[in-house]
């Protein structure tokens, strides 16, 4: 019997993310420049466990697990927008938000807190 364990750990800021934002209506049809604006930090874990048997001499088996975690966080803004997001074009508001202290493209909306049913049976 053999065990390998192997594990990672990571981390990258990146500064300075390229996004190009919406312009104004009246600005026409043009296409709006990339701009700095945030930076973002990934943090994550990688690990796996293989464990090497036999039942015999003829027959061999591998067993693996493997774990993954991996976090990822705007920290910083540009200072003239509280927040950028992808336009949807389908929705009233952007459902895809970045803002700090959030992951890369969370989704935004509103929390349910319950859904009544009006319809009776007799």
């Amino acid at each position: 019997m053999k065990y390998k364990l192997i594990a990672e750990y990571y981390e990258k800021d990146i500064t300075d993310l390229l996004f190009n934002p919406d312009l104004p209506g009246t600005a026409g049809g043009a296409t709006p420049p990339f701009t700095n604006v945030a930076n973002i930090q990934n943090q994550g874990v990688d690990a796996n466990v293989t464990y090497y048997g036999n039942v015999n001499s003829e027959f061999d088996y591998t067993f693996t697990v493997n774990f993954t975690s991996y976090k990822n966080e705007i920290v910083k803004i540009t200072d003239d927008i509280e927040w950028f997001g992808v336009d949807s074009r389908r929705w009233s508001e952007d459902i895809v938000r970045n803002e700090v202290g959030q992951s890369v493209s969370s989704f935004y909306g509103y929390k349910i807190l319950q859904i009544l049913n009006q319809s009776r049976r007799n």
